[in-house]
């Protein structure tokens, strides 16, 4: 899980260089040019995430004896998915206005990171969508430090499985989708049984926001 953290950090690195070399793209020739100088390091981290991510599912299998199912295929990514980022992030900015490239490179390298690791989520998940009902997905945290949300939906542990069900992440999120075998151990057991625990506890006789946010707040000071 470790190792998907390192794809991310070096494609962060690879877009803030780019944007140090190549400049903020302001206009719409720009950014298509950048995108297409940006997008052989997002096609090869999203290939590294797939990867990683199929490899896990495999030693999750073989340690439960089970059989894997058929691994889904790493979707198609094109150039127009990076020049929407492009355009989210830096349409905002003044052209007169002098920026700092280091920040707007780390702000387009995180967003692409997030859809470089979502090859290796999305994969997760539709494997075992495909999958017999003993084998679902729950969300883990890789991080040192993780947000509320990110923890409240890893307090809900293995229960996602459905179709239509994502997993959502945000810029710089670490988490991943593990996959898990009913009845057998897995990895963020203990991690989710903390959650689960926590949430239980300090979100009793509350509910909607009031109880995410008595959560957020013991997660704070736990």
């Amino acid at each position: 899980m470790a190792a998907q953290a390192v794809v991310s950090a070096r494609l962060v690195a690879l877009m803030v260089r780019a944007m140090l070399v190549l400049g903020v793209p302001l206009s719409s020739p720009q950014r298509v040019a950048f995108a297409g100088a940006a997008l052989p390091d997002v096609l090869r981290a999203r290939r590294q995430s797939y990867a990683l991510s199929v490899r896990y599912m495999r030693f999750t299998a073989d340690r439960a004896g089970i059989t894997l199912p058929d691994v889904a295929g790493l979707p198609e990514y094109r150039a127009d998915a990076v020049v929407k980022v492009l355009e989210r992030v830096t349409a905002p900015l003044e052209p007169d206005v002098p920026v700092d490239a280091r920040v707007v490179g780390d702000n387009v390298g995180a967003n692409l990171a997030r859809h470089a690791q979502q090859a290796g989520r999305d994969t997760v998940q539709r494997t075992a969508e495909s999958a017999p009902e003993r084998i679902g997905w729950a969300r883990t945290l890789t991080g040192k430090e993780n947000c509320a949300f990110c923890s409240l939906l890893a307090s809900r542990g293995p229960v996602y499985g459905a179709k239509g069900v994502r997993f959502l992440a945000h810029d710089h999120c670490d988490c991943v989708p593990e996959l898990v075998v009913k009845g057998e151990d897995w990895d963020g057991r203990e991690q989710y049984e903390r959650l689960s625990d926590l949430w239980a506890s300090s979100t009793r006789r509350k509910s909607g926001k009031a109880a995410r946010k008595a959560f957020a707040e013991a997660l704070a000071s736990a």
